[in-house]
């Protein structure tokens, strides 16, 4: 992969890059307001994309910070180990410190659990006027489901522009300001490969293109469920410059327990969203999705029932709970709030038998039940696909 032709002015930074093995060539961009002149956001961008290409080599014509190519061969070691990518040179016509004073401290922010909840212990952690207390809120066009994420179309940017106005009326309070960022980086990538394995190295590609400081991104999961993902602290924390460095944040915490501190904390959880299918108006929550209803649950099993009838206006609480039907992803949180359910003295035996049913599936699909190994032996002794 070769990065080169960089070009800048005060909305949009832009790079060719060309994929060497397949003969391919884009024009890439980040779209924001005084963004930074430099290779260094479409090195990370693109760097788990070429090493899943089999690209061999990134090629950069123009300056590179060395200390962002130390960290992205740690980054790309982990992820040549998880994924069995073959090994990759970072290389540049010429090296250089990225240099510019730092901006104030950032979190990428959604109005999601997680988001919320790295939001809200920073400020709680760090004094007015130290350089980590977060002071900018990244939302990022293109990304988010539901709001214009999955397309380049540009057919629910209104829907998009009202989430954005929307946190940012609700965040002003706090000193925190949003900054909209836009990029074309996930032109042409699948929506599997984009979750499995890519989908931090664009926002951090963003953060490298949003100015010297500490950017925040909030982990989905706890310690005891990572796995090897698109986004993870092996990978995101290896994502360092000279000056820019981006931290991988709230997998020490469950998420019930985030929601815990935000009760305890008492956070004006209005500005929460989760919508896959925000709609055009009214709610920012459809109360309808999959998304919704599962963190319908998860807030009754922590008591904020209120919150939810606030920001899920058009939901069914009840329904939710007694109907939801697991996915793979979300396992790990809906048998955290089945317990917590239990245990506040709210019905889930529905939710329960639903999860119990869906274990059994996966075990099955996953030769973890009885049948396993005698399918094993056949397929052993060639009896059996």
């Amino acid at each position: 992969m070769i990065i080169r032709d960089l070009q800048a002015d005060e909305r949009e930074v832009a790079a060719t890059v060309v994929f060497e093995r397949s003969g391919g060539e884009r024009r890439s961009w980040v779209r924001r307001r005084e963004p930074v002149a430099g290779y260094e956001a479409f090195a990370v961008a693109f760097h788990r994309l070429a090493l899943q290409s089999g690209e061999g080599r990134i090629l950069v014509e123009g300056p590179l910070d060395p200390v962002l190519a130390g960290a992205l061969a740690t980054a790309g070691a982990f992820a040549s180990h998880w994924w069995g990518f073959l090994p990759m040179t970072i290389e540049a016509t010429s090296w250089h410190a990225t240099k510019g004073a730092a901006r104030p401290a950032a979190s990428f922010f959604t109005g999601g659990i997680d988001s919320l909840f790295t939001l809200h212990r920073n400020l709680r952690s760090f004094p007015a006027g130290h350089p980590w207390r977060i002071g900018r809120g990244l939302l990022a066009y293109r990304f988010d489901a539901g709001l214009g994420g999955h397309t380049q179309a540009d057919d629910e940017r209104p829907v998009f522009d009202r989430l954005a106005d929307r946190l940012a009326e609700g965040l002003a309070p706090l000193g925190v300001e949003i900054e909209v960022v836009d990029t074309n980086f996930r032109e042409g990538v699948d929506f599997e490969s984009y979750m499995a394995r890519l989908f931090s190295g664009f926002l951090i590609g963003m953060a490298h293109a949003s100015g010297p400081g500490v950017y925040r991104l909030a982990s989905a999961k706890d310690v005891p469920e990572l796995r090897p993902h698109g986004s993870h602290p092996s990978l995101d924390d290896n994502t360092f410059s000279t000056v820019t460095r981006v931290i991988h944040d709230g997998h020490d915490v469950a998420r019930l327990d985030k929601l815990s501190f935000l009760r305890d904390w008492q956070v004006d959880l209005s500005l929460l969203h989760v919508c896959w299918e925000t709609p055009i108006a009214g709610p920012l929550n459809c109360g309808r999705c999959h998304k919704c209803r599962r963190t319908l649950v998860e807030l009754a099993a922590v008591g904020l029932e209120d919150a939810a009838a606030g920001s899920f206006v058009e939901a069914d609480l009840d329904d939710a709970i007694a109907t939801l039907e697991p996915r793979t992803n979300d396992l790990p949180f809906l048998r955290a709030a089945a317990a917590r359910l239990r245990q506040r003295g709210r019905p889930a035996d529905a939710l329960e038998t639903s999860l119990r049913r869906y274990d059994a599936r996966l075990r099955r699909a996953e030769e973890r039940d009885w049948r396993g190994p005698p399918k094993r032996l056949l397929r052993s002794l060639g009896l059996r696909r």
